[in-house]
């Protein structure tokens, strides 16, 4: 048993740490206020109380410094693979992981589709956003190669990346939109259905129940 004594407690975040999640709560709520294209780096300083060193010695400039209040406000869901799983078990927990993160993130989806509302209106950070979800996709490929069989599909791992990753953006979205429509079952059942096409097989279909015959 170990001696009381010797337990250290927490740690508090070093003053940098502070600044920087400062930074971006005071970003998230001018964003909120504003709009991501209305505020500005000098903003941000202004109303957190630091200077302009300060703010870009954390950021590097507003897409930085943006990146972190979207995932900040609506941490992204990384769909990646657990070794000794099958396919089928793989798609169903993250269908669960993916309702999870919708349900407890439904009313910050707003900063998201505000960011990307933001990238898509400046082609250097469209292509920017571009080259670091290719470098995600990447790595992703390389991890669901380890732990799933390329046999064992009917498409490349490229593929069903791109489409596990927009599944999981997509029904974030529609949860948000509809919760009651797009809940757990609904979400959880669109992954799994992804587990037999990606391995080739066809659902099969539910039996209707007759009608009782009076």
């Amino acid at each position: 048993m170990s001696n009381p004594s010797t337990i250290e407690p927490p740690r508090r975040p070093g003053k940098r740490a502070r600044t920087r999640q400062l930074l971006i709560e005071t970003a998230a709520t001018l964003v909120r206020e504003r709009g991501f294209s209305n505020v500005s780096m000098e903003d941000v300083a202004a109303k957190a109380g630091v200077t302009r060193g300060s703010i870009y010695g954390n950021f590097r400039d507003r897409h930085d410094l943006f990146v972190a209040v979207a995932v900040y406000r609506m941490p992204r869901i990384v769909p990646a693979p657990v070794r000794g799983a099958t396919l089928q078990q793989q798609m169903r927990a993250i269908g669960k992981a993916v309702a999870c993160a919708a349900r407890d993130n439904r009313h910050n989806t707003v900063y998201w589709a505000a960011y990307m509302q933001h990238v898509l209106s400046d082609q250097a950070l469209r292509q920017r956003a571009d080259t670091q979800g290719r470098e995600l996709r990447k790595r992703l490929v390389r991890e669901w190669a380890e732990a799933v069989p390329r046999r064992s599909l009917s498409m490349s791992l490229d593929r069903f990346v791109k489409i596990v990753g927009a599944m999981t953006s997509s029904m974030i979205m529609a949860h948000s939109m509809s919760p009651e429509d797009y809940d757990e079952k609904v979400i959880v059942a669109a992954f799994e259905a992804l587990a037999d096409g990606a391995a080739g097989r066809r659902a099969r279909p539910r039996r209707s129940k007759e009608p009782s015959r009076a």
